[in-house]
């Protein structure tokens, strides 16, 4: 559980970068990778089938950052795989549709008030956090 809240607190200081600068710093997402790793080997262990399934997870969102030039952020996409591995395939599913779900309406929303229209970029990791403390500390 320790990992689980210091990965919390790393996610809530990246929404905070994301939302200022729009950028994630990849050495914050490399610590909260080797996190990941240190607490499916160690911490947590799991499954690796569920592990594996995480992490290719992951890997597809990164190729989807790549063939969609960043329509969805590397930084946000290297997330998805730390998480993968820290959580397994099922668990980082329910973050990412959470994560998706809840931007979703935000963007509506958004929309909807005129605020933005349906063009404009908003950061993402705080969707992510909020998913990520969502599955860990009440579903």
């Amino acid at each position: 559980m320790f990992i689980e809240i210091i990965i919390a607190m790393v996610l809530l200081v990246l929404s905070v970068i994301d939302i200022i600068y729009k950028r994630i710093p990849l050495l914050m997402i490399g610590g909260v990778i080797i996190l990941a790793l240190v607490s499916a080997v160690v911490a947590n262990p799991m499954d690796w089938v569920l592990i594996a399934a995480g992490v290719a997870v992951g890997l597809v969102f990164v190729l989807v950052s790549k063939v969609t030039k960043e329509k969805i952020g590397y930084g946000d996409s290297l997330l998805f795989l730390a998480l993968g591995i820290l959580l397994g395939f099922w668990e980082v599913m329910m973050v990412i549709m959470i994560a998706f779900l809840g931007s979703a309406c935000f963007a509506i929303l958004m929309v909807c008030c005129k605020k933005k229209n349906k063009n404009t970029s908003f950061p993402f990791v705080p969707f992510i956090a909020i998913s990520y403390a969502l599955v860990m500390f009440v579903l």
